[in-house]
């Protein structure tokens, strides 16, 4: 997964806050994503590509979200995508019983 997310090479994980349709998936390594995002846990991620929206770019990224109470920690798959990911593109890697997780709380080990 590392390999697949360190897009300049760098052994960092840079993050990047993004809105609604300005994901780069070519560029963007972990995307902390900007407001509240109810519904993180929906096996149709429906909420979560409302919130992503359309991106640019091909690749992989980690996403962090947060609704009022949890954080939850994403891979998305952007291999020959466009436009909204599907919830095929979206894994669930993690739900934190904290909503207010940062980029400086997810790094390489």
């Amino acid at each position: 997964m590392r390999t697949a997310l360190d897009h300049n090479n760098d052994s960092q994980l840079s993050s990047v806050t993004r809105t609604t349709g300005t994901v780069n998936l070519s560029t963007d390594e972990l995307i902390v994503f900007s407001g509240r995002v109810d519904g993180l846990i929906s096996e149709s991620m429906e909420k979560i590509q409302q919130a992503i929206g359309s991106v640019s770019g091909t690749g992989d990224a980690l996403l962090l979200a947060q609704d009022e109470s949890k954080s939850g920690l994403y891979v998305v798959h952007g291999t020959g995508l466009t436009g909204i990911p599907t919830a095929s593109n979206i894994h669930l890697l993690a739900v934190f019983d904290d909503g207010s997780l940062s980029a400086s709380d997810i790094f390489f080990g």
